[in-house]
């Protein structure tokens, strides 16, 4: 704690220390009217001495010193005005001057040229948006748009998934010269636009796609990437690379893209083909459409995002088509394709220590994979401007993922079994959406919202886990959700100070679900758990949200009024039904210190119904090990939370400070009662009305120090999670797990050609009960070095350490690689050499913690691979 406090205020102090601020004004000398004047700072009277300038508006000025100066001549400069100076000897540190200007016109004979020569700023803030000039975060090593984004300052970047945040808060899309060409799945821009035609990229606070909508605060945030002018209307870009892996088989792949822009039409068509481990996934739009799809009871394998992809041993294709063609001045559609197959091999081993009850015994699963998963997504918009002030917007959604997953598995060395998972999920919505501005302060808007999921999974285990006397185990789940929605909103904006939301609508969805655990032997059905139920969910809701402004102080109460009706019935007992009024406040507070921080207050009370995968009551299979049940219960989880963070983003300082704790405490929810032993799990979840609760604290802290020309960041996270549960016959335990992980992240940003960036990560799980704990510390080094002799020429190369715990410090994991990059003078094309895992690292591990045991994953990475890649645009 004392080391973080010691570099707080280090970054703190070097951030505040070395500056003056100036402000004043410049009048007319006869007429007192305020003039239009530029404020040159200098060191000297020397020609070449002006250091920074700024220009007044409407006659003041007020700006910071970038730098510390032992004299400051201040020269107030004005077209047919006699120049005045003033100096300021041994300027005191963290002081404001004021001056106040009275310029004499002059005559005409004595007007001369004044050119200011100054380094473009890399940035500019107008209002809600920052507007990043890309050509000024450019090092030589970025080829698509994500790479500039993710250097920008305020702004986060997910390498796994693409999610980009700004401010700590998810991107809600990201446009193309305004328009919303990729909808949900901006990733496929971002991770395939090429660099060179992206101009300006601006994030924008309070985003609204609708323009009728544009005067009303939602919160929203989105990126806009201003293309260059004249470079952009057709762009073609294609890759091909191709090489060889070390036991001689081809590695390689290729992405073909084109980008087309006219008056009326914009559209973007990408190819992509991979097997050396990049995940090209679609972006999950979780956020909005959890409450509309069911979950997976039988969990999918997930192996792209470990350890930054090494695992991710695939063979991928990505197809993806998006287009918005504006038919007329009022009408304009859009279309979304996209077409994702994969297939994917792993080798997986998984040890578990377990002490349970004074017991102590080790389980094993060695696993083979083979995923194939083939994913479709549709999106279709259409937009009707039927007047000037309303608008009429019609939404229609469809995916459909189709996964096949074969798998072997060795158990405790001696049993081998073979089973197979089949996933069929189908989603559709559609969305109906009326806008009508009813004054110049109101909007009206009228929403109407239909969707239904099919989902079913059939897990085949061969032999019988369940019998030993049996062939095969087939689990059989069918579920379907129909949702339907009508909402209806009233805007009001009074002015800058005040305005509200008020929603009054109504929900209905009914899922149905049913399965079948079937034990076989020689074909022949031997024993059948069954679950069928039905569960409906009706929501008769009215909001309430306020914005009120005093200044620098902002006030948002937000109310919600519902009256929740639920219904299950199952297949062999009573319906169960539950029915009550409900009550949920929000408010919010932020307070602006100045243009550059806030301090923001959340504070939250919720009620919210359980999920549909906890009301089935008889056991499901979802692997070869594990068997989960659960004691169905209508009672609602009743959730507080509160927050509070601290923003700083001085951007004319490239200082960033963010630090926020957060606070949930979840009243009545469902706990596990789990019997594990050397051979299976069987875990059944119950309700209780007691207390879980989560404590999150992060802080991070981004300095550029311009007199070693290097940018230093320090992320810290921690959480404490309690929960209780029983294990194998135990009493209700209590249970406490803590992360913590410290990042320290260096760049350089030398003017010569030899340049790099380091980050050290440290993490550490603490997991125990009331009588035992489990912990594991783990520590990683990412080095990376960045050479450009000429503006052709670019050389790179990484080197990974991992040491997955600190108590076996022989088990570490090297990796290394390189790549050399050469571009043509007209930079159309581009060749480059590439090297990954040059040391030829087979597999890696992971140490992970419970409250029962210690877990040792190892998964085996795409081997050493050379390739030569070859990239032509225009």
């Amino acid at each position: 704690m004392k080391i973080h406090i010691y570099y707080v205020i280090f970054l703190l102090f070097t951030n505040i220390c070395v500056s003056q601020t100036i402000n004043g004004s410049v009048v007319d000398d006869s007429t007192k009217r305020p003039l239009f004047a530029y404020i040159l700072v200098r060191d000297s009277l020397s020609t070449n001495s002006i250091k920074e300038y700024e220009i007044t508006n409407n006659g003041k000025f007020f700006f910071e010193l970038k730098k510390e100066y032992s004299i400051i001549i201040i020269e107030i400069k004005s077209a047919n005005y006699n120049s005045e100076f003033i100096t300021i000897d041994h300027p005191n540190k963290n002081k404001t001057y004021s001056f106040s200007f009275s310029l004499t016109t002059k005559n005409p004979e004595e007007l001369s040229e004044v050119i200011i020569k100054a380094k473009k700023k890399p940035y500019t803030i107008k209002k809600d948006t920052i507007s990043y000039n890309v050509a000024s975060y450019l090092d030589g090593s970025e080829r698509k748009i994500q790479d500039v984004i993710k250097k920008l300052p305020g702004i986060e970047v997910n390498e796994s998934s693409g999610e980009i945040k700004y401010k700590g808060k998810s991107i809600e899309t990201v446009t193309l010269d305004g328009d919303n060409l990729f909808d949900k799945n901006y990733t496929i821009g971002t991770r395939n636009i090429n660099v060179d035609i992206v101009e300006k990229i601006e994030a924008i606070d309070n985003y609204n796609e609708n323009i009728l909508l544009k005067d009303f605060n939602n919160g929203k945030v989105a990126l806009n990437l201003k293309l260059k002018k004249g470079k952009a209307d057709f762009s073609l870009n294609t890759e091909f690379s191709t090489g060889i892996f070390n036991n001689g088989k081809f590695a390689g792949g290729f992405n073909g893209t084109l980008l087309a822009l006219k008056d009326s039409y914009k559209s973007f068509i990408t190819g992509i083909y991979n097997n050396i481990g990049i995940d090209n996934s679609l972006l999950e739009n979780t956020n909005n459409q959890d409450r509309l799809k069911l979950k997976k009871i039988i969990p999918e394998i997930s192996t792209s995002n470990i350890f930054g992809g090494r695992s991710n041993i695939n063979n991928q294709f990505l197809g993806s088509y998006n287009s918005i063609i504006k038919i007329s001045n009022r009408l304009s559609t859009k279309v979304n394709f996209n077409y994702l197959n994969d297939e994917i091999q792993n080798n997986n081993s998984s040890l578990n220590n377990f002490i349970i009850n004074n017991e102590e015994f080790i389980t094993s699963d060695e696993i083979t994979i083979n995923k194939s998963p083939e994913i479709y997504k549709l999106d279709f918009e259409l937009k009707y401007n039927t007047s000037r002030k309303s608008l009429l917007e019609y939404n229609l959604n469809f995916n459909r993922e189709n996964i096949s997953t074969p798998r072997t598995t060795l158990r405790n060395f001696t049993d081998v079994l073979q089973s197979n998972l089949l996933t069929n999920n189908d989603f559709f919505e559609q969305n109906l959406l009326f806008t009508k501005k009813a004054s110049e302060r109101s909007v009206l808007l009228f929403s109407f919202t239909h969707s239904l999921n099919d989902l079913s999974q059939n897990l085949n285990i061969s032999p019988s886990i369940i019998n030993d006397t049996f062939n095969t185990d087939d689990q059989i789940i069918n579920s379907q959700k129909n949702y339907l929605s009508f909402k209806s909103n009233y805007l009001f904006k009074k002015n800058d100070r005040f305005d509200y939301n008020l929603t009054l609508g109504a929900d209905y969805s009914d899922t149905s679900f049913s399965s079948a655990l079937i034990s076989r032997q020689n074909n022949i059905s031997e024993n059948r758990i069954n679950n069928n139920f039905d569960y409906l969910k009706q929501t008769l809701i009215h909001t309430g949200n306020f914005n009120l402004n005093f200044k620098k102080l902002k006030l948002t109460p937000i109310y919600s009024l519902s009256i929740l009706n639920q219904e299950l019935k199952t297949l062999n007992s009573n319906p169960s039904k539950d029915t009550q009024f409900l009550f949920e406040p929000r408010l919010r507070v932020n307070y602006q210190l100045n243009q550059y921080s806030f301090f923001r207050v959340n504070a939250s009370y919720n009620l919210r119904a359980n999920a549909e995968d906890r009301f089935f009551s008889n056991q499901i299979l979802t692997d070869t090990r594990t068997i989960v049940q659960n004691i169905p219960d209508l009672r609602l989880q009743r959730i507080q939370n509160y927050g509070l963070f601290y923003i700083n983003n001085n951007l004319n300082y490239n200082f960033q400070f963010n630090t926020g704790i957060n606070y949930r405490i979840n009243k009545g929810s469902f706990f596990s009662r789990t019997d594990v032993s050397s051979n299976s799990t069987f875990t059944e979840f119950f309700f209780l009305p007691q207390n879980n609760s989560t404590l999150n604290y992060n802080l991070s802290i981004s300095k550029y120090i311009d007199f070693i020309s290097t940018t230093i960041k320090f992320n810290s996270n921690y959480s404490l999670s309690n929960s209780r549960n029983i294990i194998n016959e135990s009493n209700l335990r209590t249970i406490k797990n803590q992360f913590l992980s410290q990042e320290l992240f260096f760049k350089s940003a030398f003017e010569f050609p030899l340049n790099f960036e380091n980050s050290f990560t440290w993490n550490q799980n603490i997991s125990e009960s009331d009588v035992q704990s489990f912990t594991n510390n783990s520590i990683e080094n990412n080095f990376k070095l960045l050479y450009k002799p000429s503006k052709f020429w670019f050389f790179s190369s990484s080197l990974n350490y991992f040491l997955p715990s600190l108590d076996n410090r022989k088990n570490d994991f090297i990796f290394l690689d390189a790549r050399v990059r050469y571009r043509t003078k007209n930079r159309k094309f581009d060749i480059s050499l590439i090297g990954n895992n040059l040391i030829n690292e087979n597999n890696f591990q992971q140490i992970q913690t419970s409250d029962i045991s210690t877990n040792i994953f190892q998964s085996n990475i795409l081997q050493r691979h050379l390739l030569i890649n070859f990239a032509y645009s225009f």
